[in-house]
């Protein structure tokens, strides 16, 4: 029976002051444009792992590595690697108060890969768009997507 093997979760997370983001890291930075900004969820527990949200403006998640890039993703926070079967969706809540998903749903297994969602690109890709519904985290600002500033 397969079904044992399974945990479930569902995580709501609201990102309050999006127009603030990049200039809060900014600000936290000294003054200086940070060379990474990327906001983090608390951690969610999947089983025996542990991952978290994140949300990259520009869509850089890494430091000194060009590839995976992404705006927002799961991301497999354990060390060291370990195998993670995953099947997910990202909902993101309208002005009107439904939710909507936002790109496919994803089913993956893998050791080595960190970052999971609709738009993680890794080395080489280059046909999925970047941004949430393929906006920039400006276009993202001024949609229905965002209301209050969350």
């Amino acid at each position: 029976h397969f079904a044992k093997h399974v945990s479930k979760a569902a995580f709501e997370w609201r990102l309050r002051g999006m127009s603030w983001l990049e200039s809060t890291f900014t600000e936290e930075n000294g003054g200086e444009p940070p060379l990474l900004q990327v906001a983090c969820s608390d951690d969610i527990a999947l089983g025996s792992h542990n991952c978290d949200l994140v949300y990259s403006a520009d869509g850089r998640v890494r430091l000194r590595e060009l590839y995976p890039r992404c705006t927002l993703a799961i991301r497999h926070l354990s060390f060291p690697p370990s195998t993670i079967n995953l099947k997910y969706r990202f909902l993101i809540k309208h002005a009107d108060g439904e939710f909507k998903q936002w790109g496919e749903t994803g089913h993956e297994c893998s050791k080595q890969k960190i970052y999971f969602g609709p738009d993680v690109q890794t080395s080489g890709d280059s046909t999925t768009p970047l941004g949430i519904f393929g906006l920039t985290h400006k276009e993202l600002l001024a949609s229905s997507w965002v209301q209050d500033d969350t």
